[in-house]
């Protein structure tokens, strides 16, 4: 998904009330052994589908109080926000998978992988053969 640079998850609000909506959801959502629950794949910024409009209504709600601020280090750094704000770096689509020690991964092809380092570096992408 290409975002412009005004998108409004980009602003630092928007992106402290996420972090803030991912930590109240990892310390409400019931604790389970299976590392595919929502609970254990949010703790890996990976927001599962079953509560992405929570997810969400809770980040609007958070967002509005939050500072405007440059984002720091550690909260760039946590829960996968600096993909959040730039999912063009993401060559593929993220997907849940049955490994218990990596469970999500990118699907990707190599045209989608070649494209998005070519747009990365700021040239154009290679044509669709």
């Amino acid at each position: 998904m290409k975002r412009d640079k005004h998108h409004v998850s980009q602003h630092p609000k928007f992106v402290r009330g996420r972090l803030k909506a991912i930590v109240h959801f990892i310390d409400t959502l019931p604790d389970t052994e299976d590392k595919h629950s929502p609970r254990e794949l949010l703790k890996m910024g990976f927001v599962h589908p079953e509560i992405e409009y929570n997810v969400s209504a809770k980040t609007a709600q958070f967002g509005v109080s939050q500072s405007e601020a440059p984002l720091t280090f550690t909260e760039l750094a946590n829960y996968s926000t600096w993909f959040y704000i730039h999912p063009e770096k993401i060559a593929g689509t993220e997907t849940v998978v049955t490994s218990r020690d990596f469970p999500i991964k990118i699907s990707g092809t190599r045209k989608e992988v070649e494209n998005t380092i070519l747009q990365s570096l700021n040239t154009t992408p290679r044509q669709q053969s």
